[in-house]
């Protein structure tokens, strides 16, 4: 009997020792080829204001798709066409993205465009969005909000930024924030939501990096970006910065794990009742 218990805890030990080699290796969600994030995920544009006349008034959060881009005209057109502005935006597409939906796929063909990738994820540095004025809160804030298509083990978010001339960001320390959620309400809500870490942007800063990174690994579908600019005047002097890429560092827990564990856990059960049936 002495010898049935010892296996029994032996091989108690020897689960626990390959639940640990049988963690999943974190990787690039967003960019590394064997991700599965790259054929199921997604990521939208989302309003969280609008500009009255006088001040930018807030809306009600993940109700207005927008699509990034600086409009020369007396109206900030965010959403007119499929790119998001109309024909007279004054910077062309060279600061919207390669959307063609309402959400964007990380990677996969985008009909009517050359891209493959929306450009938050295209692993191009020189490729970009901006244009952010006539969809903010009154402190100036916006979301992105990317759903990874499956529950993920989330270690680190990471944008790459520019903040130049008429291209700011507001540095106030803690104004950038990450959240993240494993579900969400039909219509999502910041209730949906916690928070994973705040940061703060480099006035002057080019293609620079700035990391979200939580107390602990989460497990999450979905991240919301909610990104604060430093453009809160309609018609002022800076647009909002500019953001070159989006990183989701992290592993996709793998089923063969999950399988593993619950035949190891059926021996020992089994074990413990011969034992108990023995006794």
């Amino acid at each position: 009997m002495k010898s049935s218990l010892l296996s029994v805890g032996l091989l108690g030990f020897a689960l626990l020792g390959s639940v640990t080699g049988l963690r999943a290796q974190t990787i690039d969600l967003l960019h590394d080829a064997s991700s599965p994030v790259l054929t199921a995920g997604s990521y939208t544009y989302y309003a969280r204001g609008a500009w009255s006349g006088t001040a930018n008034v807030d809306a009600t959060p993940f109700t207005t798709v927008f699509w990034p881009g600086y409009s020369a005209t007396a109206a900030y057109n965010h959403s007119g066409t499929s790119t998001g502005l109309t024909s007279n935006e004054g910077y062309a597409t060279t600061i919207q993205d390669n959307g063609s939906a309402t959400a964007i796929p990380i990677t996969g063909n985008i009909a009517g465009y050359s891209a493959s990738r929306g450009k938050l994820t295209d692993g191009s540095a020189s490729t970009y969005v901006s244009g952010w004025q006539g969809v903010l809160s009154s402190s100036g804030t916006f979301d992105i909000l990317i759903d990874l298509g499956s529950i993920c083990d989330i270690s680190t978010v990471r944008i790459s930024y520019t903040d130049s001339s008429g291209r700011r960001w507001n540095s106030t320390v803690g104004a950038q924030s990450v959240y993240y959620a494993t579900t969400l309400s039909a219509t999502p809500a910041d209730s949906d939501f916690t928070l994973l870490a705040t940061g703060t942007t480099t006035n002057g800063a080019s293609a620079a990096t700035l990391d979200f990174t939580g107390a602990s690994t989460v497990s999450a579908r979905y991240i919301d970006l909610r990104l604060s600019t430093g453009s809160l005047a309609y018609g002022g002097t800076s647009y909002g910065g500019i953001l070159n890429e989006v990183y989701v560092l992290g592993a996709v827990p793998e089923p063969t794990t999950m399988a593993f564990l619950a035949g190891g856990a059926g021996i020992l059960v089994l074990g413990l009742r011969r034992r108990r049936f023995q006794g």
